[in-house]
């Protein structure tokens, strides 16, 4: 194979994978850039942040596909994914020293002890990658304290619990996100946001036959209970609960979060409405 084939072949595995990507997966790029913005940071740093956190979802992307047997039934597909999540590693370590030896103020910074750009989000990709590890053991504890579970608060403490522990990833985002804007992220709210945008991406995925995600909120109500209109109110009332903790949190540059929050729990409701016929 040939340089040209092999640039083919990479061109046809992002299209092909992108694709699929965008009708699986919600982007959580544009909420970081939207905070950033309110934050008053310059043009030229968003311009980095966005590259640099796209090509980082995109390799969440392609990893959890894999996990969720996306591409088992196509030899084809599953290749494709594992050449645009290696090119996106590539990518994105291209970027970042790109920026650093782009930014002679930064590598000055290294001869009086700072740490340089390179390092700051290497860093943060490492720290934060435990919590990433840790999802499927949580998911392991979880599902065993469900059988346990009883009245509806403990059910409602649950189901928060099991979708932000699957919104862990942003703490990846969040952590590039400060190392390269050097401002703080208020985490917990985009973590409730997210974690109410999972109730409806599992409501999604029961309706669209996707049922590889073994805490998928929606199927272990369903092993337990058969009234779907309690499940619904469970759901609901979790969103909403979720919601009112952003709502008393939020700020003037965070409060964007609670009308992203409040139009998800809408697509709940309709969802939920257009299963229930």
């Amino acid at each position: 194979m040939n340089k040209a084939d092999d640039k083919d072949l990479i061109q046809k595995s992002f299209k092909k994978v992108e694709e699929l990507q965008i009708k699986n997966h919600d982007s959580q790029v544009p909420l970081f850039l939207e905070y950033f913005r309110n934050r008053r940071v310059d043009s030229g740093t968003l311009s980095f942040l966005e590259t640099v956190l796209m090509d980082l979802e995109r390799i969440f992307w392609t990893i959890d596909d894999t996990l969720d047997l996306q591409y088992d039934n196509s030899k084809e597909l599953y290749l494709y994914n594992e050449i645009v999540k290696f090119v996106s590693f590539v990518l994105l370590m291209d970027k970042i020293l790109t920026k650093q030896f782009a930014d002679k103020r930064d590598l000055l910074s290294s001869l009086i002890g700072k740490k340089i750009l390179a390092e700051r989000i290497l860093d943060a990709i490492k720290i934060t990658l435990k919590p990433l590890v840790n999802i499927p053991y949580n998911e392991a504890l979880l599902s065993r304290r469900f059988k346990k579970l009883n009245s509806d608060h403990e059910l409602i403490k649950f189901i928060k619990e099991n979708q932000l522990n699957k919104a862990q990833n942003l703490k990846v985002y969040a952590a590039v996100s400060e190392a390269i804007c050097k401002k703080n992220v208020k985490l917990d709210l985009f973590l409730y946001a997210r974690a109410i945008q999972l109730i409806r991406n599992d409501i999604e995925d029961v309706g669209e036959d996707r049922r590889h995600d073994n805490n998928n909120i929606v199927l272990l109500l369903r092993r337990r209970f058969r009234s779907r209109n309690k499940i619904n109110s469970l759901l609901i009332t979790t969103a909403k609960e979720m919601y009112r903790y952003i709502e008393g949190n939020c700020d003037e540059n965070t409060s964007f979060l609670k009308e992203f929050a409040k139009a998800e729990i809408q697509k709940i409701r309709n969802l939920l409405n257009t299963q229930h016929r």
